[in-house]
C-alpha cells in the first residue's frame, strides 16, 4: 500500500479500531483477538488510536462507525445479496437477462456458488434492477411531461382568448408537473407573456430569467424580458436583452424595432435629466411658455388670452408636453417669432401651434397605439404555439 493510500484509508481504519474497541465489552471471551486486530490495523496504517492528535483529525466522535454504515447504506439504498436477488427475480425477464450475460461467458472462469461467483452475479443483479428503475422513472417523467404539455396548451388557447389570469394558472400548472423537464422553458416564458398582458411586469421578469435558466439559447425568453424591463422604463436591461434575443436571431425584425425603441427612450431619458431641474412644484415652468407666446395679458391686438389657455386641463397638458420636447419648443419660438411664420400683423400662428401641439397625443390628439407610440407592438406577442 502506498502512502498516499495509507493516509486516504486511516480515517476508515481508525473508526475500525474505535469500533473493534468498543466491542470488547460485549464479547469479553473474544478480548484477546480483539486487541490483536486493533494492533495490527494500527500498526498497518501508521497510528496510536490513543494519541489525542490522532483523534483531532480522524474522529468523528460522537458518531461512530455503526451509525456512518448503516446511514451511508440507507442513502445508497443498498441491500445484501439475498434481497437483491429475491427483488430481481419478480421481475418477469430477468432470468433470460442473466442467461444473456451468461452465454457472453461472464461466468466462465468462476465456480458456480464461490465468492467470486457470487460477486459476478451480484453485479449482474445490481445492472439488471438499474435498468428496471430506469426504465420506471423515464415513463414517470415522460408522462409528467405530456400533462405539462396539455396544461401549457390550454394555457396557449386562453391566452389568445385574453383570459390572462386563467392562462396563467395553466402555465402554472405546467410547470409544477414538469419544474426541469424539456419544455420547462417555454411554459415559463409563456407565463411571462400572460403577465406582462395584466402589467405584472416584475413578476414577468422572474418567469424569464427561470425560462433562460433552463434553455439558454432561447431568443423568445430574451424577447420578452426586454418586454418587461421596457415597460418598467429599465431601458439599459431592455437593450441587454434584446441585443441578446437578435444575437441569436439576427433577422427578428420586430425585435429590432423593440431595440430602436428602448434606445430611443433611453436617448429622451438622458435628454430630460441632463436639462435644467422642473420648478419647484415638479411642473414644467409654464411661464417661460407663456411669455414666449405674448404674455399674460388679456388678448391685446387679438391674441389668444393665454392666461385663460394656460388653466384649461388639456391647454395645459398639450403645453406641457410640447415643454419636454426641445425639437418642439423651437418650432413653436419659431411660430411665435413674428419672423415671417406668424398670421396677419405679425400674430403667431395659432392654427399651426394647435396643429402642432395636437400631434403631441396629449388630451387632445388621437396619438395611436403600436410603435408610433413608442410602446414595442404587441403582436404576435400571444401567439406562442411552442
Amino acid at each position: 500500500m502506498s502512502s498516499e493510500e495509507n493516509t486516504e484509508g486511516r480515517s476508515l481504519a481508525y473508526h475500525m479500531v474505535q469500533y473493534l474497541e468498543a466491542q470488547k465489552a460485549k464479547m469479553a471471551d473474544k478480548s484477546d483477538d480483539l486487541d490483536a486486530a486493533v494492533r495490527h490495523i494500527s500498526a498497518a496504517f501508521g497510528f496510536d488510536h490513543n494519541d489525542p492528535e490522532i483523534f483531532k483529525t480522524e474522529s468523528f466522535y460522537p458518531t461512530d462507525l455503526k451509525e456512518i454504515f448503516s446511514s451511508g447504506a440507507e442513502a445508497l439504498s443498498v441491500t445484501n445479496y439475498n434481497d437483491k436477488l429475491e427483488k430481481a427475480t419478480q421481475v418477469a425477464n430477468f432470468g433470460a437477462f442473466v442467461e444473456t450475460v451468461s452465454k457472453k461467458g461472464y461466468f466462465a472462469d468462476a465456480e458456480e456458488g464461490s465468492v467470486e461467483y457470487l460477486r459476478r452475479h451480484a453485479k449482474v443483479v445490481t445492472k439488471f434492477q438499474n435498468k428496471v428503475d430506469g426504465a420506471k422513472a423515464s415513463k414517470s417523467s415522460s408522462d409528467q411531461s405530456a400533462l405539462a404539455d396539455e396544461k401549457k396548451a390550454e394555457g396557449n388557447s386562453l391566452l389568445s382568448k385574453k383570459k390572462f389570469k386563467e392562462a396563467i394558472a395553466c402555465y402554472s400548472e405546467a410547470i409544477n408537473l414538469s419544474p426541469n423537464g424539456p419544455s420547462s422553458h417555454i411554459y415559463f416564458c409563456n407565463r411571462a407573456a400572460a403577465r406582462c398582458h395584466i402589467q405584472e411586469y416584475r413578476e414577468a421578469i422572474v418567469d424569464c430569467e427561470d425560462s433562460i435558466e433552463r434553455n439558454k439559447s432561447y431568443a423568445k425568453a430574451y424577447s420578452r424580458l426586454g418586454l418587461a424591463h421596457f415597460f418598467l422604463k429599465e431601458y439599459t436591461q431592455s437593450i441587454t436583452a434584446y441585443e441578446e434575443c437578435l444575437r441569436l436571431e439576427p433577422s427578428n425584425k420586430s425585435v429590432q424595432e423593440s431595440l430602436e425603441q428602448a434606445k430611443t427612450a433611453k436617448a429622451k431619458e438622458q435628454s430630460v435629466s441632463d436639462r435644467a431641474p422642473p420648478a419647484p412644484s415638479g411642473m414644467p415652468d409654464l411661464s417661460a411658455l407663456a411669455g414666449m407666446m405674448g404674455g399674460a395679458g388679456g388678448g391685446a391686438g387679438g391674441m389668444p388670452d393665454i392666461a385663460s389657455l394656460m388653466q384649461n386641463p388639456q391647454m395645459m397638458s398639450m403645453a406641457q408636453e410640447m415643454m419636454k420636447n426641445p425639437a418642439m419648443m423651437q418650432q413653436a419660438m419659431s411660430m411665435m417669432g413674428g419672423g415671417g411664420a406668424g398670421g396677419p400683423g405679425g400674430m403667431p400662428d395659432m392654427s399651426a401651434l394647435a396643429g402642432m401641439m395636437g400631434g403631441l397625443g396629449g388630451a387632445g390628439g388621437g396619438g395611436g397605439g403600436g410603435s408610433g407610440s413608442g410602446i414595442p407592438d404587441f403582436s404576435g406577442f400571444s401567439d406562442d404555439k411552442k
